[in-house]
């Protein structure tokens, strides 16, 4: 179904669909930026696509904690994780918006937020090879290295800068054309791995949930 199959008891409903709701604001900043640049649209860009990054790298860091014991409640973790996430975001964008970081200075905080996260889904993934014994781990774990390839390969680009390619139709493209257009498959390919973790998750539960029943 066209549907992420997250249960209300999922640990990751709420994490999911706000980074849903970020991911849309990244996009109607880029939209603006790109139709009419001012000092405003860019700071709007660059924040948004920043606040994109962050919440990327709290989402999978909550999912690779649902692995283990709890130590804190599912709400005291939701509260820091979001807390955390956005005082880093406030702080960065009040840097950015006063000229305390310059756009260079900028996209290497990008990248270093993209390698972090390239690394949690590693870590993610021999996580599950760990916890979860069946052959959907397996799936949820390539469309994951399909996700983070697809967006590093991607995000090369806006790093090795080229001269544009001409095309003989009226079409000229840049890298940074190039990075946008790469970005709009993406996002399904995206939704296809958090739909696979979501039925995972569920089988996970009802196992253990059967497990504990036996037990009783």
């Amino acid at each position: 179904g066209g549907y992420l199959p997250l249960s209300p008891a999922s640990s990751m409903r709420f994490y999911v669909n706000l980074y849903a709701i970020i991911a849309l604001n990244a996009w109607i900043a880029s939209i603006m930026y790109h139709s009419q640049k001012t000092d405003l649209s860019s700071l709007y860009d660059y924040v948004s696509a920043l606040l994109l990054l962050l919440c990327g790298c709290a989402v999978v860091i909550v999912r690779i904690l649902s692995f283990s014991v709890s130590l804190v409640s599912p709400n005291l973790l939701r509260v820091l994780s979001i807390a955390l996430t956005f005082l880093v975001w406030i702080v960065q964008a009040y840097r950015l918006a006063n000229g305390h970081v310059n756009h260079t200075q900028h996209m290497q905080v990008c990248i270093a937020l993209l390698a972090l996260s390239f690394t949690l889904y590693v870590l993610y993934s021999l996580l599950l090879l760990r916890k979860a014994k069946s052959n959907r781990a397996y799936t949820v774990i390539g469309w994951c290295f399909l996700t983070q390839i697809w967006l590093g390969g991607a995000g090369l680009l806006e790093v090795f800068d080229f001269p544009p390619l001409q095309y003989p139709l009226p079409l000229t493209l840049d890298p940074h054309a190039l990075w946008h257009l790469l970005t709009i498959p993406l996002g399904l390919v995206w939704y296809k791995f958090w739909k696979e973790d979501a039925i995972l998750e569920k089988e996970c539960s009802g196992a253990g949930d059967a497990g504990s029943a036996k037990t009783d």
